[in-house]
């Protein structure tokens, strides 16, 4: 039987400290003379793992360590003092990187962590200096896996619940989403060949026959491959009803153009790119930003595929017809620099632009005015979330990123008749968009479905 445990932040943050003041206590990691505690956080920073999640990583640990010296450090004495580094997302920098700390830094204890592929070899060469590795984020079995281990932890999930959640969850669904009994659902699984993807592959395997599922193929990539055809081919002819597909964090433009083309083969020809909210986070608005690849070159990459050429200029085997979309953020604070995006975006190859969620009309109104003076001819879709309880409308708007502020009263109206709300401000942007989104409710209700009902019915001529 499994039992689930929930834990807030800060209480997980309380007994993480409380763990800390254990080991303080020994006198081993702590200087008396400067009442401090310096200890190793080690993070990708840049590179294709600081975009996927390692970057944030080290803002939550820099979070906690002030939080920890902000009542009183450990065991209420010793402030904590990181020494940060940068792994670069490579397996031979992180490996030096510790070294140095261990070595030349004479620190007994390393924390972080992000890939899998860097945990193995660092668990080993720590446990072989006897100091103190901290496992935060890399999930892979093979890290424990046998070891018994005595200097290294890890508080966290790992790739064998992974692939058994996984396992499960299509067992216990198959007759009601995919109308086949488990034992008729047949699964192909596909992942990134280091030690994180083949960790879950390999679970999502052994729990998916445990539950009696048809597991036609199981089949590794590296994660820097260009053209993954090959791979959709096989997969093409396997006829899952199920692909499993754990891919590596952070991708990089030739990576994106393989997902592109992987799922042009499949049928998708509609793509809308977007860069992203950016990193911030509070206290800490600045945070390590991959940045490698923004809507922009996605734009482009995706136009050169349709001209029959891959994202370096080579020529292709064929072309693709993808349709690309762009964004335009009317609520942007710089105006004149978004507009001057959204002529980027048309020039590397958009075929339509997309809002953000509408609010405030006016700046709507002012934005989409002047698109076409800046050289910006493309199709615009307006997107609205309308809702019927106004404390929802003031949640999203100052909760999701993205979405243009408007006032109370505002707020209030469009709360409380959504349906007229929503029709006067299509009605205002008329000759300005080329058609609606919608974000409905969870659960619609009569008015959404009176406001889908009149928005069908509207006929503008071209």
């Amino acid at each position: 039987m499994t039992a689930l445990v929930t834990t807030s932040r800060r209480s997980l943050l309380k007994n993480s400290a409380a763990s800390a003041a254990a080991l303080g206590l020994s006198g081993r990691f702590a200087s008396a003379a400067a009442e401090s505690v310096r200890i190793g956080v080690v993070y990708d920073l840049s590179g294709p793992f600081a975009g996927g999640g390692s970057a944030a990583c080290a803002i939550g640990a820099q979070i906690a360590i002030d939080l920890v010296n902000e009542r009183g450090g450990v065991a209420g004495k010793y402030k904590v003092v990181p020494v940060n580094v940068d792994c670069q997302s490579k397996v031979d920098v992180a490996i030096n990187e510790v070294e140095r700390l261990i070595d030349q830094e004479k620190l007994d204890i390393v924390t972080g962590v992000y890939a899998s592929a860097q945990a193995v070899p660092l668990a080993a060469k720590v446990e072989a200096q006897k100091k103190i590795l901290w496992i935060t984020t890399a999930i892979a079995t093979a890290v424990f896996k046998d070891k018994n281990l005595q200097y290294v932890f890890r508080a966290q999930i790992h790739s064998d619940q992974y692939g058994q959640a996984f396992a499960t969850f299509i067992a216990e669904n198959a007759k009601a989403k995919l109308g086949t009994e488990p034992k008729d659902t047949k699964v192909a699984i596909i992942h990134e060949d280091g030690p994180y993807g083949v960790g879950v592959a390999d679970a999502s395997e052994r729990f998916g026959k445990e539950r009696g599922l048809q597991i036609l193929m199981s089949e590794g990539y590296s994660a820097s491959t260009p053209d993954l055809s090959s791979l959709v081919t096989k997969l093409k002819r396997a006829g899952a009803d199920v692909m499993v597909d754990i891919e590596t964090a952070g991708r990089s433009l030739a990576a994106l153009q393989a997902d592109l083309l992987g799922g042009y083969a499949l049928g998708v020809q509609t793509v809308v790119c977007r860069s992203g909210t950016p990193g911030a986070a509070g206290d800490y608005p600045d945070p390590y930003w991959i940045g490698e690849v923004d809507s922009v070159r996605l734009i482009a990459a995706l136009a050169g595929l349709n001209e029959g050429a891959d994202w370096r200029g080579v020529p292709a085997p064929g072309r693709t017809r993808f349709v690309v979309g762009a964004c335009v953020h009317t609520a942007a604070a710089d105006k004149s620099h978004e507009l001057a995006r959204c002529r980027e975006k048309a020039e590397a190859g958009a075929h339509f632009l997309v809002t953000d969620v509408i609010y405030d009309l006016d700046v709507t109104v002012r934005l989409l005015s002047e698109l076409r003076g800046h050289g910006v001819e493309l199709p615009v879709l307006a997107v609205f979330a309308p809702f019927s309880d106004p404390k929802a409308v003031m949640r999203l708007i100052h909760e999701v990123p993205g979405a243009a502020l408007a006032s109370r009263p505002e707020a209030v109206r469009a709360g409380s008749d959504p349906v007229s709300a929503m029709l006067e401000s299509v009605g205002r942007l008329r000759g300005l968009i080329g058609g609606v989104l919608i974000h409905p409710p969870a659960e619609p209700d009569e008015q959404m479905t009176s406001l889908v009902t009149e928005l069908a019915g509207l006929r503008w001529a071209s």
